[in-house]
């Protein structure tokens, strides 16, 4: 097509002209092969689509999906609402979350508290339970998807308890988790638990007061 455009008829010119374009693609492919191919895989597969909810937990990123072009796919953060530019590559190697809306029985979500050791386990799962309660009164949670609260890890400084949850939507997964974590904050008091992280502090040997 070029050569058409560019009207070469000497074979010479012509043969030149796609040496250099041969030798343009091979020198660039570092910058676009790996997009480009991510990009055929990622829409073949169809796992990522328009109007999807995906988390990119590397990226720190909870966004909708706009378009899913052959070297990149742009989304918009639910965060601070801005257009983000993906290399397909990212979206390949990267752990990617699609949260799906057609799920009839909702899409499950969680957050994390980390209480000290010695707190009563009984205050946890009922301080918890009424702020998931009140999650679903501010209707960003599902009442009939119910909940769920467990000790996931038991480190260092501190217990790491878990409430997991139903979304009424995926789009509002950002109101959910703030609506969630705004109750717990607010309910602390009222069940005698305290929500900052315990630190263990180590001195150097031969410190005063160690």
């Amino acid at each position: 097509m070029l050569i058409n455009i560019w009207g070469f008829e000497d074979w010479l010119q012509t043969t030149s002209v796609l040496g250099f374009l041969a030798l343009f693609v091979f020198a660039s492919k570092e910058y676009w092969a790996g997009d480009f191919l991510s990009g055929i895989l990622i829409i073949r597969q169809g796992k990522i689509e328009r109007g999807d909810v995906i988390k990119i937990r590397d990226e720190d990123l909870v966004a909708i999906v706009l378009q899913v072009g052959s070297f990149q796919t742009i989304a918009r953060d639910l965060v601070n609402k801005h257009d983000v530019i993906l290399p397909n590559s990212k979206l390949r190697l990267s752990r990617v979350d699609v949260l799906r809306t057609e799920l009839e029985k909702g899409i499950r979500e969680f957050e994390d508290f980390w209480f000290g050791y010695g707190t009563d386990p009984d205050k946890i799962k009922t301080m918890l339970e009424e702020a998931w309660s009140k999650a679903v009164e501010d209707r960003v949670v599902r009442k009939d998807g119910g909940f769920s609260i467990g000790n996931k890890e038991c480190g260092d400084h501190a217990v790491r308890w878990r409430l997991s949850f139903t979304l009424h939507s995926p789009h509002r997964l950002i109101e959910a988790g703030n609506s969630i974590r705004e109750h717990a904050y607010r309910l602390q008091e009222k069940h005698e638990l305290e929500l900052a992280t315990p630190l263990t502090h180590v001195f150097p040997k031969g410190s005063s007061g160690q």
